[in-house]
């Protein structure tokens, strides 16, 4: 995640938490989507319908029970 944020960082085009505050939910909901620098072409769907499509068809709990059956804790 750091390498990921670095990349931004170096291209200049990571969001500025300083310039998001105070903005409306609509605004904030365009930065995220039309006016992202990943929206090449125009058709960036909203985070809302990215993620929708992301848990399409996944069952979350059984996803969840899973991890938790499988999850190991450390010896210390």
């Amino acid at each position: 995640m750091s390498e990921w944020i670095g990349m931004l960082d170096a291209h200049d085009i990571t969001p500025n938490v300083d310039m998001l505050t105070g903005m409306s939910p609509d605004e904030t909901e365009a930065m995220m989507n039309e006016r992202n620098p990943f929206n090449h072409d125009g058709s960036r769907e909203s985070v809302t319908d990215r993620t929708e499509q992301r848990f399409d068809g996944m069952d979350v709990d059984e996803l969840r029970r899973d991890a938790d059956d499988n999850a190991t804790i450390p010896e210390w």
